[in-house]
């Protein structure tokens, strides 16, 4: 809308890409929404740096998780995986250093798209803290090509002002909690893990997504042919 109306010229948004997973084709989901750990427990993992645009997010699900406020149906318990640049301080100073939080070190990009494929939910957080509105509501974070690539379930949670609220609930592709309350978030895990008609509902729309406007592949054969359409002229 800028490059409109300051300088008359079309344009389009290319969103944050990556590869698409090997061996997929892209439509496949359903067999994916099945919970991928055993009988009784349950993962929920973010996978980036945890700087102030996420932090406050990070730390009430965190909160929720050591108190045991996640009671769900035939789950006794629920671990959250980090994979993350955290030092041993920081982690004792949080009060992460719990049984059911489990701090990884960085994976390479090639390592990742097993490590989110393996969990139950990926959760893709914003920062609700004003002295990070404008970020929050004009930048996008860019794992989100990541997780939606991986087929599974996604949880955002996030302010309804952040571009990834909008997205999310514009494109359908997660389940999308909007106040920074343990009540509220609590109810959107409880909401994945107890139906699984909603986690292949969510699967489904992650890959279909991705496929539409974040498989890197797709894109650069669409930025060659721009490229030499304008070459041409």
């Amino acid at each position: 809308q800028l490059l409109k109306s300051e300088y008359g010229v079309d344009s389009e948004i290319q969103w944050p890409g990556t590869e698409p997973r090997s061996g997929d084709d892209g439509r496949r989901g359903p067999a994916l929404a099945e919970l991928s750990t055993h009988a009784h427990s349950a993962s929920i993992l973010f996978a980036g740096a945890i700087g102030d645009s996420v932090q406050d997010s990070l730390k009430l699900l965190a909160e929720i998780l050591v108190a045991g406020r996640l009671r769900v149906d035939g789950i006794q318990s629920v671990e959250l995986h980090l994979y993350t640049e955290l030092s041993p301080e920081r982690i004792r100073e949080w009060g992460w250093n719990q049984h059911s939080i489990t701090v990884h070190s960085w994976v390479s990009q090639q390592e990742l798209q097993s490590v989110l494929r393996s969990a139950d939910i990926l959760f893709l957080p914003y920062s609700f803290s004003e002295s990070c509105r404008y970020a929050v509501e004009s930048a996008f974070p860019s794992k989100t090509a990541d997780y939606l690539a991986a087929g599974r379930p996604i949880l955002v949670f996030g302010p309804p002002y952040s571009s990834l609220v909008r997205y999310a609930e514009e494109q359908g592709f997660a389940e999308v909690v909007d106040e920074f309350d343990e009540s509220a978030l609590a109810r959107g895990i409880q909401r994945i893990f107890s139906d699984s008609a909603r986690r292949n509902q969510l699967c489904q729309r992650s890959l279909a997504v991705f496929e539409q406007n974040h498989n890197i592949v797709r894109q650069r054969k669409e930025l060659r042919s721009l490229l030499s359409r304008i070459a041409t002229v």
